[in-house]
């Protein structure tokens, strides 16, 4: 995969996640002790999923990571 597949895939997973959760309204409440907690549990869950010789689940949650960065990043530019 090209570096430009996997940021249109995190693109992609960003886009699945402002759908379930409500975008901005909701992305706009957490604070940046809250965004890194997030990310620390999906972390420990790819982590995990390593572990466990489960390399398409670590890789799942790694996109999932790139893309709660993504929204931590546009939450704090929006302040």
């Amino acid at each position: 995969m090209t570096t430009r597949s996997i940021l249109d895939e995190v693109a992609a997973e960003r886009t699945r996640q402002d759908e379930k959760w409500g975008g901005a309204v909701n992305d706009d409440e957490y604070t940046p002790l809250d965004w890194h907690e997030m990310i620390a549990d999906y972390n420990a869950w790819a982590r995990r999923m390593g572990a466990m010789h489960s390399p398409e689940k670590a890789r799942r949650r790694y996109v999932q990571i790139a893309a709660l960065a993504v929204a931590a990043i546009e939450a704090l530019d929006r302040r």
